[in-house]
């Protein structure tokens, strides 16, 4: 983007030309004037090139840095039609709705409403059960709402398929938008198969209504294909916008974990608490997690039970929504507050306060880059989280083995290679984790195994010039 776009004053005249098209330097400056004007921040300079794709009728697949503003294309785009509707007058060629409806479908539950600007409904599970215990019809409020948050499983629901036959709702619907969209082809062939209900959403919406995937964490090539076709979106049908996934705000290490995961003392952990460090430590089981925050409480012998309960906390699936959410807001503003959190935590949560993740498990590295995402997602600053991986003995003689066996053309394994294999026992490492593992630098393994590309300028207020997204600086890596 030319900084001509990036720091238009004013908004230019309309052109007569049908249609209008926003990817163009006009087009940008036309939009960071929409939107500065209705948000308390400046638009990334990549962002308004993703929503300009958008509002020119593309589906888009958007890669870049946890924590580099993904969320905003949630609703971007909704603001700059709202405004052509609050003007009765759009751009030539384009013909919205003058009340657009926005769908994300979020793999979280809980975590919905601290994404957006705007007012917006969830609905899952747990939201409709309690809309039920107090005779709420929830799915009437959601045909009143700008922003429809629902979880996977909700769209094979009666209920929203009767939504969508609503009168004038299907027509509303411009856009929708797939949060952490890597997760489709994860969790989808292993314990949530709801998530196959993504790719037949884009035929059951208005023709019209575009797909806007986001991540930080999707491999190019076989896998880029693979999360296209899951979609239900051809490859050559969809822009697919790549910046690099690494942050400068953040720096990856790699230690020894010489403790059993089945034990019960976890001595490498012992840091974290006498550092009175704000950390999420992520476990592979609700019952190591159990033993790992039984282990750190011993560490706290002078803090009654209930401090002891705040300070160490457990987050999974199998806890209140209640329970959960106060951890959330514990993490945010509640120094030396330590979440042994599962799966349930790994995605789609920007915690202000926490300056360390730990992984003592992790199947790879799309895994890892998700995960120590979590740190540091505090912007602007100079602060400089950390993301460490501990892995055992076992697990670096196997990362070794698996890396030299690709070096000696005997690996054939893929990106797309399930962690299990019915029958088979597990199946062998991921060769970019077992490359994170062994290789002297992580950055350049990420770089190589994501593609990523230089970084990219802003010339937004907001940032000043230093995005999060790239490292432009010395690798910041333990190697």
């Amino acid at each position: 983007m030319s900084a001509a776009a990036a720091t238009g004053s004013r908004a230019p005249a309309t052109p007569a030309h049908i249609p209008y098209q926003f990817f163009t330097t006009a087009g940008y400056a036309l939009m960071r004037t929409i939107l500065s004007a209705r948000l308390p921040f400046d638009p990334h300079d990549f962002l308004l090139a993703w929503t300009a794709l958008l509002l020119d009728g593309n589906h888009l697949l958007g890669i870049t840095a946890t924590g580099d503003g993904k969320s905003c294309m949630f609703y971007f785009a909704l603001l700059i039609m709202q405004h052509f509707a609050g003007q009765q007058l759009k751009p030539a060629g384009w013909s919205w709705p003058d009340n657009p409806m926005v769908l994300v479908i979020c793999p979280t539950k809980g975590i919905e409403e601290e994404q957006a600007c705007i007012p917006a409904l969830a609905i899952n599970e747990d939201r409709l059960k309690e809309a039920r215990l107090k005779g709420v019809d929830i799915w009437a409020l959601a045909r009143l709402v700008c922003i429809l948050f629902i979880s996977p499983e909700i769209l094979a629901s009666v209920g929203f398929a009767t939504l969508l036959s609503a009168v004038g709702v299907q027509d509303r619907i411009v856009l929708a938008c797939i949060d952490e969209a890597h997760l489709l082809l994860e969790w989808s062939r292993n314990f949530r198969k709801a998530f196959l209900q993504i790719g037949q959403l884009l035929s059951r919406l208005c023709p019209k209504a575009r797909i806007c995937a986001l991540s930080a964490t999707v491999l190019p090539g076989a896998v880029e294909k693979a999360l296209c076709e899951a979609l239900g979106v051809f490859w050559d049908d969809i822009q697919i916008m790549r910046r690099s996934n690494l942050r400068a705000n953040l720096q990856f290490e790699r230690r020894m974990l010489s403790s059993s995961l089945t034990g019960r003392s976890f001595p490498e952990l012992r840091w974290i608490v006498l550092e009175r460090r704000t950390a999420i430590i992520f476990v592979d089981s609700i019952r190591t997690g159990w033993r790992v925050a039984a282990h750190l409480c011993h560490l706290l012998p002078h803090l009654d039970a209930e401090e002891r309960r705040r300070r160490i906390r457990l987050y999974n699936s199998l806890n209140t929504a209640s329970h959960n959410e106060h951890t959330r807001q514990l993490l945010h503003g509640c120094p030396g507050t330590i979440a042994i959190a599962t799966n349930a935590l790994c995605v789609g949560f920007s915690p202000s306060g926490v300056d360390v993740v730990v992984m003592l498990d992790a199947k790879s590295l799309d895994e890892v880059m998700q995960k120590g995402g979590r740190a540091n997602r505090v912007p602007g600053g100079t602060s400089v989280g950390k993301a460490i991986l501990y892995s055992s003995k076992s697990a670096r003689r196997e990362a070794a083995a698996v890396v030299a066996a690709d070096k000696d053309g005997q690996n054939s394994g893929s990106a797309l290679t399930p962690a299990t294999k019915k029958g088979r026992g597990t199946a062998p490492m991921d060769l970019h984790l077992a490359r994170f593992i062994t290789e002297p630098c992580v950055s350049i393994v990420i770089k190589t195994a994501y593609n990523n590309p230089r970084q990219q300028p802003c010339h937004c207020t907001t940032c000043g010039g230093r995005p999060i997204s790239g490292v432009s600086g010395p690798c910041s890596c333990d190697g």
